[in-house]
């Protein structure tokens, strides 16, 4: 599941290609089925955007996931439902 936005003093100028090659690089030998991304309205400030070329060629599961700022648990279930 990608973040909605960049994490100060965390993932501050991090695209959608530097959070998977982050995790790949901390977790040797991980393959990822998918990566889930929020496509609906900007989350907060510095929202991250993520298009099929930015992760290619893990497949991307793009839907409305947010409410009030944050992963909105509902919606996030609903899309992980299509990945598991």
């Amino acid at each position: 599941v990608m973040n909605l936005r960049e994490q100060p003093g965390e993932t501050a100028h991090l695209n959608a290609r530097a959070h998977v090659e982050a995790l790949t690089a901390h977790s040797p030998g991980l393959r990822l089925a998918a990566v889930v991304a929020h496509n609906g309205k900007p989350a907060g400030p510095h929202p991250l955007r993520v298009e099929p070329a930015d992760i290619a060629p893990v497949p991307l599961i793009q839907a409305d996931l947010a409410s009030g700022g944050l992963h909105d648990p509902e919606k996030l279930a609903t899309a992980l439902k299509t990945v598991l």
